[in-house]
């Protein structure tokens, strides 16, 4: 073999290669133009407006978008697989949301089983998936992807559950709880079927205790026509307490030295529950829990709910952590014993607030004839901080 015969051959089969690889991108292209008229419909559907017509124009879109995919899989041009591969199994999850929405479970969640090893696949790949043809061109991001591969996880999760095959049902609802997706309502129902399994077969665990905080942080979340919308998760709130409540009674290691305790109580008073939140705050104070805004918010609400004991145990445990330097805060339990009636203990602190302040002031003076800079905060004894406002401006810590 000569080598000008050789260098026609390669040459050749570099035009073949060529020649293919631009086919498939043309051919891309095509599918591109059907995923995308596929995906826009199916966001702008809902299940009040599912015709039969729309149907049959979303399964001929899917039909023509998986040829095409398809011929692009088959052919040499593997820089464009991956791309392929995402289009196409996302067309098809594409159609098993209309499907959803048209009321034909039966037939979506099979669709969903099918394709789990698919999208699972696609979670293994390298993000962004960059595409730029002649006409079209495309980036898809892991941000793109992770709530299809959340809802598809919800899902499957949603149908072993209502199958009562739990064992199964827990892998998908765990596999979308890693994903942590920003669907605040999925994700509360998704914890509230993880709830009610690992309820019914008596596992009052860690991981049972971390769900029910999640839940109840979630469903804070919501907003009323959410809540609305899942009415299953009215109970939220007590349940969640509830379980708390039981793990935390049995297992006290595993409330972070109370501040577990003091998380739900936070989260009921969110809920304007404030009974069940107080007796929340009794389980903090049997441990050695000393957070300050935790208790400044705990004394007007006791106070207010005419529990008067609970209200001087926290402000006797706020009293016992403040320094004999801190003139504002010294002012303020003075005010507050005086509040619950606790006079003596209130002319102790002001005298207290009184002295400390008189030092403060020295100090400054002294520096100043000094020609030095006092470094510190001279807080004045009429500036002082409203635990009723601290109460009413709280927010949600998790």
């Amino acid at each position: 073999m000569n080598i000008t015969f050789k260098i026609t051959i390669a040459f050749l089969l570099f035009a073949n290669i060529v020649g293919a690889q631009n086919g498939s991108l043309e051919t891309l292209e095509k599918g591109i133009t059907e995923y995308n008229k596929l995906h826009n419909l199916s966001e702008a559907l809902t299940e009040s407006t599912v015709s039969a017509a729309e149907l049959n124009a979303v399964e001929t879109m899917l039909q023509t978008g998986t040829a095409l995919f398809e011929s692009v899989l088959q052919s040499p041009a593997d820089s464009l697989h991956n791309i392929a591969s995402y289009l196409k199994n996302n067309l098809l999850y594409d159609y098993a949301q209309v499907l959803f929405q048209s009321g034909d479970k039966a037939k979506a969640l099979p669709i969903l089983v099918g394709m789990e090893g698919s999208m699972d696949q696609l979670a293994a790949l390298s993000y962004p998936l960059v595409f730029e043809g002649d006409t079209k061109a495309m980036t898809i991001q892991w941000s793109d992807f992770v709530p299809r591969l959340f809802n598809l996880n919800v899902q499957l999760g949603e149908k072993y559950f209502a199958e009562n095959n739990y064992d199964t049902a827990l892998v998908y609802i765990r596999k979308a709880r890693d994903l942590n997706d920003w669907d605040t309502q999925q994700m509360t129902l998704n914890t509230d079927r993880l709830l009610r399994i690992k309820m019914a077969q008596n596992e009052y665990d860690e991981e049972l205790l971390e769900s029910a905080l999640v839940m109840m942080a979630n469903y804070g979340d919501m907003d009323a026509a959410a809540r609305t919308a899942a009415p299953q998760l009215n109970d939220t709130p007590n349940r969640c307490a509830g379980i708390i409540e039981k793990i935390l009674s049995d297992n006290p290691d595993l409330s972070g030295n109370g501040e577990v305790w003091a998380r739900t109580y936070r989260m009921l008073v969110n809920e304007e529950m404030n009974t069940e939140a107080l007796n929340f705050a009794e389980k903090v104070l049997k441990t050695d829990f000393k957070d300050h805004e935790f208790l400044l918010s705990v004394f007007p609400l006791a106070n207010n709910e005419k529990r008067k004991d609970l209200a001087r145990q926290v402000l006797d445990r706020y009293a016992l952590d403040i320094t004999d330097t801190e003139c504002d805060n010294l002012g303020v339990v003075a005010d507050n014993y005086t509040l619950i009636g606790e006079d003596i203990l209130a002319q102790k602190f002001r005298t207290k607030a009184e002295k400390c302040t008189k030092v403060k002031a020295t100090e400054i003076k002294q520096a100043g004839k000094d020609g030095g800079l006092y470094v510190g905060t001279y807080v004045f004894p009429w500036i002082r901080t409203d635990w009723g406002a601290v109460a009413a401006i709280q927010t949600r810590k998790h």
